[in-house]
């Protein structure tokens, strides 16, 4: 009887371990842990009475059968694409584990740890009440929703005839993502690793020629922005064929000017260029993995704006660093890249590369001089 006793307890265990390996991250089974609902086994939407607000709650899994969104369905598919993913199911989350607290008292103080503002009108003369009415009916029928964000927070406003509410939170991507950095780093490691991209359409470009200037009798530059120095930039480079039509450069006799673009402008030319990775990560480790620079660049193209910077460019060694600038958080992501010429256009051999990934603001350029350690590159 002993041993059908501890039999079911070893099974028990087992049965609670697998279970928690079903969650992509610690605030996922977090937030599972609180509610007294059961969660939907694949990607559905729920109702839970013990939330509080009379709106369905969403449960999202993602391509390993991981829990990674649990949150209060406050946005349709089509406004988390144009305001953005990341933001929206952020809102979701942090409202759901919102009203899972027990009082008053404990929301009003998840608020102050999360350093979130709310700007509501009190209604029924309680928070949890007042909030309750913000979710169902003020962002609901709001007419106008804006979302601003500058170097350090995000606001969200949503507006109706005779309602408004908002609410200001940092852009901190521990914070929006619900991730440590030791979480972080893994998820993007694991993202990228199971990546391929599936859009192999061709990026249209519309450019005003007025705006193309002469670099030399061949080379026109569509100037675009600098970051921390004049040869970190967006610049777009171009030449003129013999129809007199303006080409984006891809030749190797303009290698500088063609490596830049095949960042700037990720497309079908980069399909087929190897990269080794040798990932950064916490606690001085490294991680390294193999993927496309097409697979690579698609990944990132949409989540972060991307400057490239050439510091060396001869015939048997290309060196540059590629900085992302995230358009949710207060990071950046760089790529240091050593490779050959040929490793570009003949797609031989592999670009070697080391990412620093989830860098703050004002540590970027401390790393980036210490990466580069080029004198002649003097940070503004």
């Amino acid at each position: 009887m002993k041993k059908i006793f501890f039999g079911i307890i070893l099974l028990l265990f087992c049965t609670g371990f697998v279970n928690a390996q079903n969650f992509a991250n610690r605030q996922m089974e977090y937030l599972a842990q609180l509610m007294n609902c059961e969660i939907p086994k694949t990607t559905a939407t729920f109702n839970c009475a013990q939330v509080g607000v009379p709106l369905p709650l969403l449960a999202e899994y993602n391509e390993f059968n991981q829990l990674n969104h649990l949150g209060i369905v406050l946005f349709t598919p089509e406004v988390k694409n144009l305001a953005g993913k990341p933001v929206c199911n952020f809102l979701e989350r942090m409202f759901l584990e919102l009203f899972l607290q027990k009082t008053e008292a404990e929301m009003k103080k998840l608020l102050t740890e999360y350093k979130i503002t709310l700007n509501l009108p009190l209604r029924n003369n309680t928070f949890r009440n007042t909030l309750s009415y913000a979710l169902t009916y003020t962002l609901q029928e709001a007419s106008e929703y804006i979302i601003t964000k500058d170097s350090l927070t995000w606001t969200c406003l949503w507006k109706s005839e005779n309602e408004r509410f908002s609410l200001n939170f940092p852009a901190n991507y521990d914070l929006i993502l619900g991730l440590d950095k030791k979480e972080a780093e893994e998820q993007i490691i694991k993202q990228l690793q199971n990546f391929h991209c599936s859009n192999a359409a061709l990026i249209p470009m519309t450019i005003d020629l007025g705006n193309l200037k002469p670099l030399n009798s061949k080379i026109y530059v569509l100037e675009g922005v600098r970051l921390f120095i004049k040869n970190m930039n967006t610049n777009l480079y171009f030449k003129k064929n013999e129809t007199e039509e303006f080409d984006l450069i891809f030749d190797r006799n303009f290698p500088e000017e063609s490596i830049s673009n095949l960042f700037m402008h990720p497309d079908k030319k980069s399909a087929g260029i190897k990269m080794q990775i040798t990932q950064r990560i916490y606690g001085n480790l490294t991680q390294k993995y193999e993927l496309n620079l097409s697979d690579f660049l698609c990944f990132m193209k949409d989540d972060y704006d991307i400057y490239a910077g050439i510091e060396k460019c001869t015939a048997q060694e290309v060196e540059l660093t590629v900085i992302f600038r995230s358009k949710y958080f207060n990071c950046y992501q760089m790529l240091y890249v050593q490779a050959s010429p040929e490793n570009f256009f003949d797609k031989k051999g592999t670009l070697k590369t080391t990412f620093y990934t989830y860098i703050p603001n004002q540590n970027i350029k401390n790393l980036y001089k210490e990466v580069i350690e080029k004198k002649t590159f003097k940070l503004d």
